[in-house]
């Protein structure tokens, strides 16, 4: 029996690279939010202005539209701590992370912004079924593209260049891993047919 409780708790217990990511981006959550819960220029909201009409003046603070800090921190954290279980079950964290992202829309940080683009990212790598997970992606683009003006934060002029290359980095590190597997692949089943056929020359001989 506690062998079998035992292999349970390892079972939904997260990695711990990926629950350092969680609480990392969590303490940086509740720093951003809760400090400049007064401030109006200190957060950087995300899926901020509802689409609409655009005279409409944008949400720029935690709070700033009726919403109170402490809640906005809480629903916050529904996106970042999620990812502790991002390489186990994508799909409900990204789910979870996206709902919770509507909650707190017009009060999200970079932190949480962060946190949703790594949700997203773990279910396209490691959905158990592609077509599921490139269907819930495109369906939750839809929902924020038809609900919100501006589903991104605006980041300072030094962060350009690391927005516009890690992206490349990180697809051309991918696609390098991939080319790399499908060589040792291709390598394997080229050792395994030499092996064969050189048991069978010797079994002849």
């Amino acid at each position: 029996m506690h062998g079998h409780l035992r292999r349970r708790l390892e079972a939904v217990r997260p990695p711990w690279p990926d629950l350092a990511v969680a609480l990392l981006l969590s303490a940086l959550t509740l720093w951003l939010t809760l400090r400049h819960g007064q401030d109006a220029t200190a957060a950087t909201p995300y899926l901020g202005e509802p689409s609409g009409p655009r005279s409409r003046p944008p949400v720029q603070q935690p709070g700033g539209s009726g919403q109170d800090p402490v809640g906005v921190a809480a629903w916050s954290l529904l996106v970042t701590l999620p990812l502790a279980w991002r390489r186990r079950s994508p799909l409900i964290v990204f789910t979870v992370q996206f709902l919770a992202s509507l909650a707190v829309a017009g009060a999200g940080t970079w932190a949480t912004f962060l946190a949703l683009l790594i949700g997203a990212y773990s279910l396209a790598a490691g959905g158990r079924r592609p077509l599921v997970s490139i269907g819930v992606l495109l369906a939750a683009a839809t929902v924020a593209a038809l609900s919100f003006s501006e589903v991104t934060p605006p980041i300072p002029g030094w962060a350009g260049a690391f927005a516009i290359l890690t992206p490349i980095a990180l697809f051309g590190t991918t696609i390098r891993a991939t080319r790399a597997r499908a060589t040792a692949a291709a390598e394997r089943a080229e050792a395994l047919r030499y092996g064969q056929e050189a048991a069978t020359r010797a079994a002849v001989a």
